[in-house]
Order: structure tokens, then C-alpha cells, then sequence
């Protein structure tokens, strides 16, 4: 009791329950300031650098990806199989099996 006061919370929660309010609410008021005017869209600044971006994955596509599938097409048989045990196709399984062993190992 301090002056005929209980406190039934710390003076220490009243604080982290106002920053956790300010967090929340600071993203979601309306910019103020000065420089409010000059705030760009993120999709203004970055849709005339998208347009050649673009341009160059489709032609990555058609100049690099087409002629690279049409030579692993000529590949032996047993080439692609190395290549597909070891990729996996992108299931992860071998590179999973050896982690969970590690993780083990470490809990243990």
C-alpha cells in the first residue's frame, strides 16, 4: 500500500500494454508531416523498372530454358536418373533424412 493506494497491477504492465496499443495503431494512422506529399505507392515506383524486368524472364525463358530442356532431352537415360535421385524433383527427402539424424543427435 502506498498512500492508501493497492495496486492490483505493476506499474510495469501499464507500460507494456500502452507500447503494445502505440505499435499497433502507428501503422495504421495517416502519415503526418511534411513529406506526406512526396509518399509514392510502392507499385508506382516500381511498375516502369517491371516492364523490362519482365521483358528480360520471358526472354530468359525462350533463349536459355527451351534450348536447355532440348539438351537434356539428348542426355543418356542414366545421366537424368543421377540427376533426378539427386535433385529429388524438389521433395527434399535426402537432404531431410541426414538433417533429422543431426537434430537428433544434438537433442540427445
Amino acid at each position: 500500500m502506498t498512500a492508501g493506494v493497492f495496486r492490483l497491477v505493476p506499474p510495469w504492465a501499464n507500460y507494456i500494454a500502452v507500447n503494445l496499443v502505440a505499435g499497433v495503431v502507428t501503422p495504421l494512422r495517416a502519415p503526418r508531416g511534411a513529406w506526406t506529399k512526396r509518399l509514392v505507392p510502392a507499385w508506382r515506383r516500381f511498375a516502369l523498372p517491371a516492364i523490362p524486368l519482365a521483358i528480360a524472364v520471358l526472354a530468359a525463358m525462350a533463349w536459355l530454358d527451351a534450348p536447355t530442356m532440348r539438351a537434356v532431352a539428348t542426355l543418356s537415360p542414366r545421366i537424368i536418373d543421377i540427376f533426378n535421385e539427386i535433385t529429388d524433383f524438389g521433395r527434399a527427402g535426402w537432404p531431410l533424412i541426414p538433417l533429422c539424424i543431426l537434430l537428433w543427435a544434438t537433442l540427445s
